[in-house]
């Protein structure tokens, strides 16, 4: 049977590289849909993002997690045939359609199964609190910054696989996908934990 702490906390900090599934198309039909005459869109996306995590097992298969996410940034640009006094109306509704990314804190609980003496198998699932950001750039006519007020939290969930390297550390590879807003976006991470406090040893 694996040796495996039966309760410790644990924290750590991890990176990847996040993506959504809106493309530049699929943002051009929107506007267009929406009764705006638009074109040239253009995406550019930085998926590169960050999470710091801190949390608690209550055995060798349940605990509880709280971590800071950071899901990179996503920017639009295009061009625009509307009165300047329709641009923040534009804005609004290119957020609604591409509502960025978000930076913010995600609660979840974690169920592991070990597989070896050194391996687990993990899955996830919690609420992700953030106010995504949308970055849009008009070239004819304005341009914009629009921050969604997101009162409700969003859904986001893993699965993955942790190595154990030693008595207090591991590292996790994990792929996850926060739906925000109805939009997914998927965060390939790697993270590198330290855990303490091991109790029934």
């Amino acid at each position: 049977a694996a040796k495996i702490p039966q309760s410790f906390f644990r924290c750590g900090a991890g990176f990847g590289d996040a993506s959504g599934d809106v493309s530049a198309s699929d943002f051009e039909k929107g506007l267009t849909d929406a009764g705006y005459s638009v074109d040239g869109v253009m995406l550019k996306e930085d998926g590169s993002g960050w999470k710091m995590f801190m949390g608690y097992m209550f055995n060798q298969y349940a605990g509880v997690q709280l971590s800071l996410v950071s899901l990179g940034d996503l920017e639009s640009e295009f061009t625009a045939s509307v009165p300047p006094n329709e641009i923040d109306a534009l804005l609004e509704e290119g957020a609604r359609l591409l509502p960025g990314r978000g930076r913010g804190a995600l609660v979840d609980v974690i169920f592991q199964y070990p597989a070896t003496e050194k391996i687990a198998l993990f899955a996830t699932f919690g609420m992700f609190y953030a106010e995504p950001e949308s970055n849009q750039t008009v070239v004819v006519g304005g341009s914009g910054f629009f921050e969604r007020k997101d009162d409700e939290a969003d859904i986001a969930a893993s699965i993955g696989v942790k190595f154990d390297l030693g008595k207090n550390f591991d590292v996790r590879i994990a792929f996850e996908r926060y739906d925000i807003d109805g939009i997914a976006t998927d965060f390939t991470t790697a993270s590198f934990g330290y855990h303490f406090g091991h109790l029934g040893e």
